[in-house]
């Protein structure tokens, strides 16, 4: 077999300037990162349901979600710079006053699936319908018999001619954003927020209702202060070559010490934060693709960076998808303790190769947040 060698390898740090679900830098802007969150799947239930025209979807209240309920502006919001229809939770500071919450606050969107058990009258047998959620938009509703569920408003729909049985969010992340100049504090929900179902009774005296509270089991979104930090060493990163082949197995094929100083606000726990300027390997938290300069083939793989606590040793099981000992994009890893003075720390950023390597150059770009808690 003849090898051919990767001619270039240029990664850029920035680290950006002056409690675990997901830390933010104070200040931040537009797209934060993904939350995944523990609660992820919420299924309300309409026993006995006999009649058509109820409702399912988010809701502020114990009852029918509609397009009063549901007005943007109540608890959805617009996503900064986003599409029409992308709509957001949105989320305060509990630390902030309301005025100040009225402008600077996050917004959570759903990214998932909705599954919806439903009887049309005509059939008298179950069927089910699908929406999938992107970034809080809704998709068109699949499924056999889905043209008998209308949307009722921003995430709400509603049975027009057939009886809801049953539905399902399932949520694969949240996409979270800033508005505003975000502070330091404490992220939850701005009310009690529902998934809900409503159906009305037999005989039109009230509804049948179900509903199951929004929350963040493990812990609400953390904005934390941003240390000084400063670079000791290059923050151009320019990797030995490598061989252009097959990797069969996550590879580890050269690793760079970055050395900072960093000085910081407050005494408190240190947390690093790692934004990606490009995409994340396919199921993984931890490993980002390098951009080739030439398009790749169908059977030809990037290979990508994952990040590490300079103070330890990496092997090859740095490169493995979602390895404890490395840093995942878009959240925050303790990196010990602050207290008084500067303190010197280091990062291993590791070049890592699995599949079918071409060669090319490849680059890539990472910000590196230090924060205090």
């Amino acid at each position: 077999m003849k090898f051919t060698k990767i001619s270039f390898f240029l990664l850029l740090i920035s680290f950006s300037q002056m409690t675990y679900a997901l830390t933010v830098p104070d200040g931040s802007t537009g797209y934060i990162g993904e939350f995944y969150p523990t609660q992820s799947y919420l299924r309300v239930k309409l026993s006995n349901a006999n009649r058509d025209q109820g409702t399912t979807g988010v809701n502020n209240t114990r009852s029918y979600c509609n397009k009063g309920n549901n007005a943007v502006g109540n608890f959805l919001f617009p996503l900064p710079g986003g599409q029409n229809d992308e709509y957001g939770l949105r989320l305060y500071n509990k630390n902030a006053s309301s005025e100040e919450n009225k402008t600077n606050y996050l917004v959570a969107a759903i990214n998932g699936t909705i599954v919806i058990e439903h009887v049309p009258i005509d059939r008298g047998t179950s069927h089910y319908a699908y929406i999938n959620l992107n970034r809080g938009k809704a998709g068109s509703i699949t499924g056999e018999k889905s043209d008998t569920i209308l949307t009722n408003g921003p995430l709400c729909w509603y049975g027009f001619y057939t009886r809801f049985q049953s539905s399902e969010l399932r949520i694969k992340s949240y996409s979270i954003y800033a508005v505003g100049n975000v502070k330091p504090g404490i992220y939850d929900f701005v009310a009690p927020l529902y998934w809900s179902a409503a159906q009305p009774k037999t005989g039109g005296d009230g509804y049948i209702v179900d509903t199951v509270p929004f929350s963040f089991d493990d812990g609400p979104i953390h904005v934390l202060k941003k240390c000084n930090v400063i670079p000791i060493n290059s923050t151009n990163i320019q990797f030995a070559s490598q061989l252009a082949k097959q990797y069969s197995l996550p590879k580890l094929l050269d690793k760079y010490l970055a050395g900072i100083m960093v000085s910081c606000p407050n005494n408190g726990s240190l947390y690093v934060s790692l934004k990606p300027f490009g995409e994340l390997v396919d199921s993984s938290k931890t490993g980002m693709k390098m951009k080739p300069d030439n398009p790749l083939n169908a059977n030809e793989v990037a290979p990508y960076i994952s990040v590490s606590d300079g103070e330890k040793s990496v092997t090859d099981a740095i490169c493995n998808k979602n390895d404890s000992n490395a840093f995942e994009f878009y959240n925050g890893k303790q990196l010990g303790s602050y207290k008084d003075s500067s303190l010197m720390k280091s990062l291993s950023f590791n070049l890592c190769a699995q599949g079918n390597v071409p060669a090319n150059n490849y680059k890539g770009s990472i910000d590196v947040s230090i924060l205090v808690e």
